[in-house]
């Protein structure tokens, strides 16, 4: 046995610290302090992570007076990611046991689903609707805006329009906010076209019979609009505004006359119903033709009888057009002749009918001549006491009557 030597070990403690609460952090951070308490033996640390392949490894950094440093990419997804922290003494090269700890990466704020169509055409009162999907870590807030301006109370997920007006025309975007951030969705451009209205209805229309009555529609509206009317529900007349129905008959009274407004954007509405009242028109009124006056005998105003309640339009010698009077005619007899004077009747609604006829003659004077059959005769006798007087008349017209005095 040899001499015994004498020798002094000396241990050294371990490096030793207690970690505090690390904080979630939201992606795109690429530092991070992590707090600690109670650090003994160790000024030195080093840090690896177990699954963040992008992670470069942190090596005998040095320790700060209360923080340790932790810097990795910010490309890191959202999850929860594994490392392992040991301490070190600069001195003693004392080594900590593995310290594991881990740094959970928050879910970034994210629209999964933007609006459907970036054009939105809709119809005035029509409800319209817009809507996204999106993710995010904790609680998201929704803020809908119009023209970059705030929507009061439009803070979900979707964005309902009631009753749409072209005052809500413009560019829609939604903002969600959430703990990492906010983003906002792709634009709406949303027109609101105006529905299809009326501004004048068709009026009831009273026309005389064999005369044109003309019915008027008036509307707006977006697109083209077309138009179809309808007499009694069949169709009628062309694609236009106005209806215009000649020749009216008996059989057309009471027709109820509506037209159905079109539009190739916003639907399309019916007018409605006018009434068309035809007015049966008067006969022509009652004379007595022909009459006739003597030739240089003073004349008195035509006559004729009109129906109740109406009255006489008189006419001169046009059969038709010209200009109607109200006054009856006097005929003129310095000349022989036949002339033919025309009246008709007007009711009370305007309707006139056909013209009555009056054929007024002027006849010459009427003459006689009277022929004997013997220039004299006997004032006693037997014989020759008898003569014959025959009446020869002319002028005149119709039939002579008779009357002899002595």
């Amino acid at each position: 046995e040899s001499h015994r030597t004498k020798f002094t070990v000396t241990v050294n403690p371990i490096p030793a610290v207690t970690l505090g609460s690390i904080a979630d952090i939201c992606p795109g951070v690429t530092s991070l302090a992590i707090p600690f308490t109670n650090l003994t033996n160790g000024d030195l640390y080093s840090i690896t992570a177990t699954n963040a392949t992008t992670f470069s490894p942190i090596v005998d950094a040095s320790i700060s007076s209360s923080l340790i440093s932790l810097t990795f990419p910010g490309t890191l997804s959202a999850g929860t990611y594994n490392f392992v922290l040991q301490l070190k003494n600069s001195t003693t090269d004392c080594e900590s046991l593995d310290i594991p700890f881990t740094v959970r990466i928050k879910a970034p704020t994210v629209i999964t689903t933007q609006p459907a169509e970036s054009k939105v055409e809709a119809c005035e009162d029509e409800t319209v609707s817009f809507s996204i999907v999106a993710m995010g870590e904790g609680t998201l807030n929704y803020q809908w805006f119009k023209d970059n301006n705030a929507l009061a109370g439009k803070d979900e997920a979707t964005l309902s329009i009631a009753a749409a007006s072209v005052t809500d025309e413009g560019k829609y975007t939604c903002k969600v906010t959430g703990e990492c951030g906010e983003v906002t969705s792709s634009e709406i451009m949303l027109t609101v076209n105006a529905k299809t209205k009326i501004s004048q209805q068709p009026e009831n229309v009273m026309e005389c019979e064999g005369n044109s009555s003309t019915f008027i529609v008036n509307a707006t509206g977006s697109g083209t609009l077309t138009y179809q009317w309808k007499k009694n529900g069949v169709d009628t007349g062309v694609n236009s505004s106005l209806l215009t129905i000649n020749n009216l008959q008996v059989a057309d009274n009471n027709a109820q006359i509506t037209c159905v407004i079109t539009s190739d954007k916003c639907g399309g509405l019916t007018s409605n119903a006018a009434t068309l009242t035809v007015i049966l028109l008067p006969k022509a009124p009652t004379v007595i033709s022909p009459t006739g006056f003597c030739k240089d005998e003073p004349a008195i105003p035509l006559t004729a009888t009109s129906a109740s309640g109406n009255s006489l339009l008189w006419w001169g010698n046009d059969a038709t057009d010209g200009t109607s009077s109200t006054s009856a005619p006097m005929p003129i007899t310095t000349t022989v002749g036949s002339t033919k004077y025309y009246v008709s009747q007007k009711d009370v609604n305007g309707c006139e009918g056909p013209r009555a006829e009056i054929e007024v003659v002027i006849s010459a004077p009427v003459t006689v001549g009277i022929s004997p059959s013997k220039t004299s005769i006997c004032a006693t006798g037997v014989l020759n006491k008898t003569a014959v007087l025959q009446a020869i008349p002319s002028g005149g017209n119709g039939t002579f009557t008779y009357q002899w005095s002595n």
